[in-house]
Protein backbone atom coordinates (compact mmCIF):
# COMPACT_ATOMS: atom_id res chain seq x y z
CA UNK A 1 0.00 0.00 0.00
CA UNK A 2 1.37 3.81 -0.53
CA UNK A 3 1.39 5.66 2.45
CA UNK A 4 2.16 9.50 2.56
CA UNK A 5 3.26 10.31 6.09
CA UNK A 6 2.95 14.10 6.77
CA UNK A 7 4.98 16.09 8.84
CA UNK A 8 4.92 20.32 9.68
CA UNK A 9 8.58 20.06 10.38
CA UNK A 10 11.58 18.93 8.77
CA UNK A 11 12.17 15.64 9.93
CA UNK A 12 15.66 15.16 8.01
CA UNK A 13 18.64 15.29 9.61
CA UNK A 14 16.95 13.42 12.59
CA UNK A 15 18.11 15.70 15.28
CA UNK A 16 14.33 16.24 17.17
CA UNK A 17 11.97 14.35 19.42
CA UNK A 18 9.27 15.21 16.27
CA UNK A 19 11.86 14.01 14.21
CA UNK A 20 12.59 11.08 15.31
CA UNK A 21 8.71 9.93 16.04
CA UNK A 22 7.93 10.75 12.39
CA UNK A 23 10.94 8.57 10.96
CA UNK A 24 10.23 5.75 13.53
CA UNK A 25 6.40 5.58 12.40
CA UNK A 26 7.95 5.87 8.37
CA UNK A 27 10.77 3.01 9.14
CA UNK A 28 8.03 0.41 10.58
CA UNK A 29 5.78 1.40 7.54
CA UNK A 30 8.30 0.28 4.85
CA UNK A 31 9.49 -2.75 7.22
CA UNK A 32 5.69 -3.86 6.69
CA UNK A 33 5.86 -3.61 3.26
CA UNK A 34 4.44 -0.37 2.29
CA UNK A 35 5.78 2.58 0.10
CA UNK A 36 6.45 5.23 1.95
CA UNK A 37 6.16 9.36 0.66
CA UNK A 38 7.35 11.83 3.45
CA UNK A 39 5.79 15.34 3.27
CA UNK A 40 7.68 17.96 5.61
CA UNK A 41 9.49 21.21 5.09
CA UNK A 42 13.21 20.52 4.11
CA UNK A 43 15.69 21.02 6.38
CA UNK A 44 16.48 24.71 7.70
CA UNK A 45 20.57 23.99 6.80
CA UNK A 46 19.24 24.58 3.12
CA UNK A 47 19.54 20.88 2.41
CA UNK A 48 16.73 20.02 0.08
CA UNK A 49 18.50 16.89 -1.27
CA UNK A 50 16.49 14.22 -0.44
CA UNK A 51 18.69 11.43 1.54
CA UNK A 52 18.93 8.02 -0.78
CA UNK A 53 17.34 5.94 2.00
CA UNK A 54 14.16 4.36 0.60
CA UNK A 55 11.49 7.02 0.98
CA UNK A 56 10.05 9.10 -1.59
CA UNK A 57 10.58 12.85 -0.08
CA UNK A 58 8.05 15.47 -0.93
CA UNK A 59 9.13 18.69 0.40
CA UNK A 60 6.95 21.80 0.94
CA UNK A 61 8.19 25.28 1.90
CA UNK A 62 7.82 26.18 5.36
CA UNK A 63 5.62 29.37 5.75
CA UNK A 64 6.97 31.51 8.97
CA UNK A 65 2.98 32.88 9.49
CA UNK A 66 0.90 31.15 12.21
CA UNK A 67 -2.44 30.55 9.52
CA UNK A 68 -0.14 28.08 7.48
CA UNK A 69 0.07 25.84 10.46
CA UNK A 70 -3.66 25.11 9.81
CA UNK A 71 -4.00 25.56 6.05
CA UNK A 72 -1.40 25.13 3.75
CA UNK A 73 -1.97 24.94 0.12
CA UNK A 74 0.50 24.19 -1.23
CA UNK A 75 0.96 20.64 0.98
CA UNK A 76 -2.70 20.56 0.00
CA UNK A 77 -2.45 20.66 -3.46
CA UNK A 78 0.62 17.81 -3.60
CA UNK A 79 -1.36 15.56 -1.24
CA UNK A 80 -4.19 15.97 -3.75
CA UNK A 81 -2.22 14.99 -6.66
CA UNK A 82 -0.21 12.15 -4.89
CA UNK A 83 -3.66 10.46 -3.32
CA UNK A 84 -5.56 10.94 -7.08
CA UNK A 85 -2.47 8.89 -8.72
CA UNK A 86 -1.57 6.68 -5.88
CA UNK A 87 -4.28 6.32 -3.47
CA UNK A 88 -3.35 4.79 -0.11
CA UNK A 89 -3.24 6.01 3.44
CA UNK A 90 -2.16 9.38 4.70
CA UNK A 91 -1.11 9.77 8.16
CA UNK A 92 -0.22 12.45 10.29
CA UNK A 93 2.44 13.13 12.84
CA UNK A 94 1.10 16.55 14.19
CA UNK A 95 -2.40 18.06 14.02
CA UNK A 96 -1.42 21.30 12.50
CA UNK A 97 -2.20 19.92 9.12
CA UNK A 98 -5.27 18.41 9.78
CA UNK A 99 -7.39 20.65 7.58
CA UNK A 100 -5.86 20.58 4.53
CA UNK A 101 -5.39 16.20 4.99
CA UNK A 102 -8.88 16.01 6.01
CA UNK A 103 -9.74 17.91 2.87
CA UNK A 104 -8.31 15.84 0.42
CA UNK A 105 -9.01 12.42 2.61
CA UNK A 106 -12.69 13.71 1.38
CA UNK A 107 -12.53 14.61 -1.62
CA UNK A 108 -10.66 11.63 -2.57
CA UNK A 109 -12.13 8.68 -0.16
CA UNK A 110 -8.23 7.93 1.20
CA UNK A 111 -8.25 7.76 4.89
CA UNK A 112 -6.09 8.87 7.17
CA UNK A 113 -4.91 8.50 10.70
CA UNK A 114 -3.53 11.01 13.29
CA UNK A 115 -0.40 9.65 14.90
CA UNK A 116 -0.15 11.96 17.52
CA UNK A 117 -0.36 11.79 21.34
CA UNK A 118 -3.20 14.70 21.61
CA UNK A 119 -1.34 16.71 24.50
CA UNK A 120 -0.32 19.29 22.25
CA UNK A 121 -3.14 21.90 23.17
CA UNK A 122 -2.22 20.64 26.83
CA UNK A 123 1.45 21.79 25.61
CA UNK A 124 -0.21 25.05 23.84
CA UNK A 125 -2.41 26.37 27.37
CA UNK A 126 0.62 25.76 29.27
CA UNK A 127 2.37 28.25 26.98
CA UNK A 128 -0.08 30.74 28.04
CA UNK A 129 -1.47 30.67 24.36
CA UNK A 130 -4.62 29.64 24.63
CA UNK A 131 -5.84 30.98 21.27
CA UNK A 132 -3.64 28.40 19.55
CA UNK A 133 -4.47 25.95 21.99
CA UNK A 134 -7.97 26.09 21.49
CA UNK A 135 -7.11 26.01 17.29
CA UNK A 136 -5.41 22.93 18.15
CA UNK A 137 -7.27 21.30 20.16
CA UNK A 138 -10.43 21.83 17.25
CA UNK A 139 -7.67 20.04 15.14
CA UNK A 140 -7.17 17.25 17.37
CA UNK A 141 -10.91 17.02 17.31
CA UNK A 142 -10.78 17.12 13.92
CA UNK A 143 -9.04 14.58 13.15
CA UNK A 144 -10.20 11.91 15.46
Amino acid sequence: MNVSVISPFPVHPVNTGGARRTMALANHLRGQGHTVSIFCPPSPQGNAQPPADGFRWRFFRHWPSLIAYFFHPELFLALLRRTRRDRGAMVLSFPFHAVPVFLVSRLTRVPFYLDAHNVEHDRYFSMKKPVIACGVFFLEWLAV
